[in-house]
Formats: structure tokens, C-alpha cells, sequence
């Protein structure tokens, strides 16, 4: 059910930030490069500079002497010249202390190899699940946000009682900075709809910027135009970031009502499609 291969050792991943709660991972290692330490592995979590890892990393700002995890996207169509292990060994030139790749669409979970007599990278590396990369990219806070891996399948097992206490309690104890914090925007951070899907598309994982095309579905989750389209006509009805159905299926008119970007009403009125159009707002563009 969960997509691991048969025979895998799976591992556990546990990340945290202060005002975001915690979320737990399953996580195949790569089949090249050093093991996960039997006491586990711990550090700050940043996205990659390239996301994909393709190229030389950019180190992020106050990660220099710190134990630090990259959290890279796979490529697809790209095995020649951009392979897991070469992403890896980007990371490591780039001071990571381990390396975090999250697959770029749904399917099940992959042991990530390297090309026969290539050499193996200095740091250990894992591969999560697209929905895994959605929930850590959500949650990450540069310099802030944290993850620990372990190597034990008997602690994911044994201790998964121990584990989401652990996360309840936290979730506890971190609400009440959430409250009293504000965002880049200055607005206090309280809930709000859409989350963090304002400032980064939870279905390409990439972070808007000026120019994009958006929409917003009726709970008020945005995305790229063309990728929440595609999302729409070709997989389901339910919301990328909640994985709940949204509050009005469209019927096959207006779904195609939707992609062809005619015929749209305000979310909540009779026969509403699954998105809306909202009003431009500087930056990005709502469509």
C-alpha cells in the first residue's frame, strides 16, 4: 500500500519547525554512498539552489559549519546527465550533510542507484515519496526547520506510538509561537485558508514568481494554472495540498469549462466548478 519494494529496509524521517508542527516520513535509502548512522542523522532542512540538484548547489545563508539536509527534486528524462548520485555529490560540495529526493510525481518508492563505476558520494541519501516533498517543502523554514533519520525499521514499528505522541506534543507546544509570530508579509500568523500554497505551487513544488498564472480553488489553495488544470482533467477532483474533495465536483461541462478558461462562477453558487477565478493581486497573477 505504501509503494516500498519488496525486501527494502525503509527509514523513518521526522521534521520540525517552530511554527508548523511536525511531520513524520517513510523513506527508501539510496543504493549508493554510506548508510544512515545507527544513532540516526540530524540537521537544519534547506531546499536545494537548484532545486534539482543538477548543477553546482548554492550553500544557503548561515549553513556554513552546520550540520545541514538538502531536500532536491527528482528528474526524470534527464538519467544522462542528471543522476541521483551526481545530485548527491552536489549536495556534499555543497557542505549537506545527507541529501533528501523527493520523486516529481505520484508513484511508488524507488531505491536510487548510480551508473556502473561511478564513484559513491561522501554523504547518505534518501528518496521520499511526491506527497512527502509537498509536506517537508510546506514545512520548511530556512535556518529553522530540522529532520531526523533513522536507519531503524524496528523504531518505526516499535516506537510509532512514542513518535506521534512526540509530534502531538509538539504540535502543542509550538501553536502558541504561531500566534504571536508574523510572516514575511506582516500579517500575524494566524490559520489562514490556502496556507502555504500561496507562495509555492504544492503540485510542481516550484515557488511562484512575478508573472505566473494562478488559480485558486474554492479552499483557497492556489496553484499554477497549467499544472492544477492538468491536476483537474486528468486525476481527480480532490485538492492537491488537502487530498479532500473539493466542495462542488465539476460535471464534465464544466470541467471543460474550466481548462478552456470560459464560463467560470464564484465558488459556492449553484453548479460552481472546482476552481475559482479571484481578483489579480500584485505579483503572481490569479486566473
Amino acid at each position: 500500500m505504501l509503494g516500498i519494494p519488496f525486501g527494502a529496509a525503509c527509514l523513518l524521517v521526522l521534521a520540525w519547525s517552530k511554527t508548523a508542527g511536525a511531520s513524520v516520513t517513510l523513506e527508501l535509502p539510496a543504493d549508493f554512498g554510506p548508510a544512515i548512522p545507527d544513532s540516526g542523522l540530524e540537521g537544519l532542512l534547506y531546499l536545494a539552489n537548484p532545486q534539482d540538484a543538477c548543477s553546482t548547489l548554492t550553500t544557503p545563508p548561515g549553513a556554513k559549519g552546520k550540520r545541514w539536509v538538502a531536500l532536491i527534486k527528482r528528474t526524470q528524462g534527464m538519467v544522462e546527465t542528471c543522476t541521483f548520485d551526481r545530485k548527491v555529490a552536489h549536495a556534499e560540495a555543497a557542505g549537506a550533510s545527507a541529501a533528501i529526493v523527493h520523486d516529481q510525481s505520484d508513484g511508488p518508492l524507488i531505491i536510487m542507484s548510480k551508473p556502473l563505476g561511478a564513484l559513491d558520494p561522501g554523504i547518505p541519501a534518501v528518496f521520499i515519496s511526491l506527497k512527502s516533498g509537498i509536506m517537508l517543502k510546506q514545512l520548511l523554514q530556512p535556518g529553522i526547520s530540522r529532520v531526523f533519520i533513522t536507519n531503524s525499521v524496528d523504531a518505526f514499528f516499535i516506537d510509532m506510538i512514542g513518535t506521534l505522541g512526540i509530534c502531538m506534543v509538539l504540535s502543542v507546544m509550538l501553536a502558541p509561537a504561531a500566534s504571536s509570530t508574523s510572516d514575511s508579509d506582516g500579517e500575524a500568523c494566524a490559520p489562514r485558508a490556502g496556507g502555504s500554497t500561496r507562495r509555492t505551487c504544492a503540485i510542481c513544488l516550484d515557488n511562484y514568481v512575478d508573472g505566473d498564472k494562478l488559480r485558486a480553488l474554492p479552499c483557497q489553495h492556489h496553484f499554477h494554472a497549467a499544472c492544477i488544470d492538468q491536476w483537474l482533467s486528468s486525476r481527480t477532483t480532490l485538492c492537491p495540498a488537502l487530498t479532500q474533495a473539493l466542495s462542488s465536483p465539476p460535471r464534465e461541462d464544466e470541467r471543460r469549462g474550466l481548462l478552456e478558461g470560459g464560463g467560470l462562477r464564484a465558488a459556492g453558487s449553484p453548479g460552481s466548478p472546482a476552481a475559482e477565478i479571484v481578483p489579480a493581486s500584485p505579483g503572481p497573477e490569479l486566473v
